[in-house]
């Protein structure tokens, strides 16, 4: 797994706003989660804690992130709510939680093994029965320019939609300031992700494709940004 911006330069993401995620994506996780009211929960890739914050309190959290800068920021953010943490995913209990929520974790892995490895995780941590969410931004429009990010391949640069794995850098401008980050993510395309989770067990039981933000004028009005997958532990 890559990771080493999350890891080493996290502090540049840290209450950047991303409308979009904000706005659109976690709104549409948080309302499945808290439909759910799972008695154990887990966000696996937590970052700085601001979408769980948002679930409905009667929800216990825990937490795994790889980047301590992420896991100090979710410490803040989630406060007394926060129950358990975890750097390494062998402290992570197993058939332990009714629902993990995996969001924008997929596609910051560069290499197929550690793909299937964190799927694997996440299905061993599952009680049966147990829901899993994920998230990732849509493999099949990564061409297009969205409300608050685009990606290298806008600039005219070729997408081999078939090319598993491959890097390609990722800019989140924000509207609401004069501001932006960039950082590396990972092409996984939709039938290998979708593969992938069902060789490791789960069945898929909703695919989510959400619109854009239109709060904001640039907004894309025909092609989703985001994917969600729900999935459940057979």
């Amino acid at each position: 797994m890559s990771g080493n911006f999350w890891i080493n330069n996290a502090e540049d993401f840290l209450y950047f706003e991303h409308p979009s995620e904000r706005d659109v994506l976690h709104p549409m996780i948080i309302e499945r989660v808290n439909k759910l009211s799972p008695k154990t929960y887990l966000d696996f890739g937590a970052g700085d804690g601001r979408m769980t914050a948002k679930i409905e309190e009667h929800i216990p959290i825990d937490i795994y992130d790889i980047s301590s800068q992420m896991i100090n920021s979710a410490r803040k953010v989630l406060g007394g709510r926060l129950k358990n943490v975890y750097t390494d995913t062998v402290n992570i209990p197993t058939e332990h939680y009714e629902v993990i929520v995996c969001s924008m974790v997929l596609i910051c892995i560069n290499n197929e093994h550690d793909f299937i490895k964190v799927l694997n995780n996440i299905y061993d941590s599952l009680q049966s029965g147990g829901t899993a969410i994920f998230s990732v931004t849509h493999p099949c429009f990564r061409q297009a320019w969205f409300s608050d990010f685009y990606t290298v391949y806008t600039d005219g640069k070729q997408f081999d939609y078939f090319e598993e794995g491959k890097p390609f850098d990722v800019t989140i401008h924000d509207p609401e300031k004069i501001n932006h980050v960039t950082f590396e993510d990972y092409h996984w395309s939709l039938s290998f992700s979708i593969n992938s989770l069902i060789k490791c067990g789960f069945r898929i039981a909703e695919l989510v494709e959400t619109k854009d933000d239109n709060k904001v004028e640039k907004h894309n009005q025909f092609i989703p940004p985001f994917l969600i997958i729900i999935a459940e532990k057979k």
